[in-house]
């Protein structure tokens, strides 16, 4: 999976020489915490909230209402903008994009593809691809298989493929609890009776969980 498959194209951004003001009020207006800074088509910052909260004047500063107001819209996106900034690249893939988030703490990265923004990742395009992977159809199944070997995947295709069924996806995860790694295949269907004998049988462990939307 690639981050040019998910990201959104239609990307908010502010340029270098807006005030501060403005960018606080269209950050205000989207709910947004981060902005791309981009001049004629070129990435050349972020500017974020915490930035923004940074080049503000004190509240215990002696100007007034008016003055306050003039100085912040004389203030440029410039003055308070990061310029070192991370970014992936149509090309990258989302388990890449995934560690950077968790590793930098950032919920979204701008795309960049020849120096220009093509794109913005976030995290609820993460949350696209889970929700694809894990959310539920009207009907269907969740097998956990245990131990992982070099063979279990083959054979649980092999049991499906027997029982006349398919695998809607299926990934390996190590639940924190446990520490034990272990399959999860998706079944759209609660149907699993066949699967579920034929692989404990052969000695794997296997939990069940079905549901029907009624």
């Amino acid at each position: 999976m690639y981050v040019r498959d998910y990201m959104s194209v239609d990307v908010i951004t502010v340029s270098s020489d807006a005030s501060v003001i403005q960018v606080q009020q269209l950050m205000d207006e989207h709910r947004l915490h981060r902005l791309p800074v981009v001049d004629e088509g070129r990435l050349v910052g972020i500017i974020t909230r915490a930035r923004l909260r940074s080049v503000m004047p004190s509240p215990a500063s002696t100007l007034d209402r008016w003055e306050m107001r003039s100085l912040l819209d004389q203030m440029t996106v410039e003055t308070a903008m990061e310029s070192e900034v991370i970014f992936v690249q149509p090309e990258t893939t989302v388990a890449e994009t995934l560690m950077l988030m968790k590793e930098h703490q950032i919920g979204s990265f701008p795309v960049v593809e020849a120096g220009k923004l093509v794109g913005i990742f976030t995290l609820t395009d993460i949350l696209t691809i889970l929700a694809d992977i894990l959310a539920a159809p009207r009907e269907g199944c969740y097998l956990h298989f245990k131990p992982v070997g070099r063979r279990l995947l083959e054979e649980v295709v092999h049991a499906v493929s027997q029982a006349g069924l398919g695998i809607h996806s299926a990934f390996t995860i190590t639940p924190p609890r446990t520490g034990e790694q272990e399959l999860v295949v998706r079944l759209d269907t609660e149907e699993a009776d066949e699967v579920v004998a034929e692989l404990r049988a052969r000695g794997y462990e296997v939990e069940r969980s079905c549901w029907e939307v009624c």
